[in-house]
């Protein structure tokens, strides 16, 4: 739940009042971009990532609706999703899903 929380709901949260203030016109101007942080997930499942897969596929599901409902107004939506990364957190997790399947850590890397 925390997972979805920070990742999913927090977005729409801050979402729906950017929207919120972009329809107001000021200075003869509305609008604007939002960019949500997605990642090789919000794409492609992986083994033992359920909740942050659904949070991250989700947020795709949001950029596409908030697309569609924000484009009359001037308002953008994007998701960046890079690829794998190498992070403290990574590095520490290919170890854990490698013992706990029962797989090489490059069969982990690799899926």
């Amino acid at each position: 739940q925390k997972m979805l929380n920070v990742h999913l709901n927090g977005s729409f949260l801050t979402a729906r009042e950017a929207v919120r203030r972009m329809k107001i016109e000021e200075n003869n101007r509305k609008g604007g971009n939002i960019i949500f942080m997605g990642s090789v997930h919000s794409k492609e499942a992986s083994l033992c990532k359920s909740a942050y897969v659904t949070a991250k596929h989700g947020l795709m599901g949001l950029t596409r609706a908030l697309a569609k409902e924000g484009g009359p107004d001037l308002i953008r939506t994007n998701l960046v999703c890079p690829g794998f990364v190498e992070t403290p957190l990574v590095l520490k997790q290919i170890p854990e899903q490698a013992e706990k399947l029962k797989m090489s850590e490059e069969d982990i890397v690799s899926k």
